[in-house]
């Protein structure tokens, strides 16, 4: 029974790490479309979030919050670790 347990509560966890995207394709992400059109010096805000993309003259991506500030040098590592902070913050919620 203890097995059991520890199974569903390893699939709980996995499920609240897949992301909707992963499975249609992150082309269909609205937020991963933003991203790809930002031109030199522009920036998303995600305000409820509270975090910040820029793209930069060199065509680097900046990605901000209050704790984490990381260059990346392509949309999908960008997005992937994008990904992974958003999870992180709403499972805290």
């Amino acid at each position: 029974m203890a097995i059991r347990d520890e199974k569903e509560n390893h699939m709980t966890e996995e499920m609240e790490q897949t992301h909707l995207y992963q499975y249609i394709g992150i082309e269909n992400d609205p937020l991963y479309d933003q991203v790809m059109q930002l031109k030199a010096n522009q920036s998303i805000y995600l305000h409820d979030m509270q975090m910040k993309v820029t793209k930069t003259n060199y065509n680097m991506y900046e990605f901000e919050t209050d704790e984490y500030h990381e260059c990346y040098s392509n949309v999908q590592s960008l997005y992937e670790n994008m990904i992974v902070i958003l999870n992180a913050v709403c499972s805290n919620r």
